[in-house]
């Protein structure tokens, strides 16, 4: 099946920033995620399976700043009533030209694409415990993997 989202080349590219006291950045397709990674990881309370998801600009129509601020404060709230861990993630090109605002969130992954599919998204990154996956939610096709293992 095509992809419907003109930005979707882009999301295999992606840069994941995660926010926090000690912001920090992994470029999944430049390198893999090998265990101090992982261990980064760990340490920020993503230990084993999570997802990142971002409520910005669905089906990559870009949206005003205020739109996507509103849109990320609704993702907060949602995973905050579910009560779920999460932590500020966003996406951005390497050339640090477009960042979408999202949230590295310890759920289920079918429970992570419902969310997903609710904000429009195109997909969400899943990471398994050990390698990255873009993971098509409103998009035809597999999962892709990203980068390598952390084992």
């Amino acid at each position: 099946m095509a992809q419907l989202d003109p930005a979707w080349p882009h999301y295999r590219t992606a840069h994941l920033h995660f926010g926090g006291d000690r912001p920090w950045c992994i470029q999944p397709a430049d390198q893999p995620i090998g265990p101090a990674a992982a261990a980064t990881l760990r340490s920020r309370g993503l230990a084993g399976a999570f997802a990142v998801i971002t409520a910005a600009n669905p089906r990559g129509a870009l949206r005003s700043a205020a739109e996507n601020a509103e849109a990320l404060q609704h993702l907060a709230a949602v995973l905050a009533g579910r009560g779920v861990v999460h932590l500020r993630c966003d996406g951005c090109c390497p050339a640090a030209i477009h960042r979408e605002a999202g949230f590295a969130a310890v759920l289920p992954r079918r429970e992570a694409i419902e969310i997903g599919a609710a904000f429009g998204q195109s997909a969400i990154y899943w990471f398994d415990g050990s390698t990255l996956w873009l993971v098509p939610v409103l998009e035809g096709g597999p999962p892709e993997r990203l980068g390598g293992s952390a084992d």
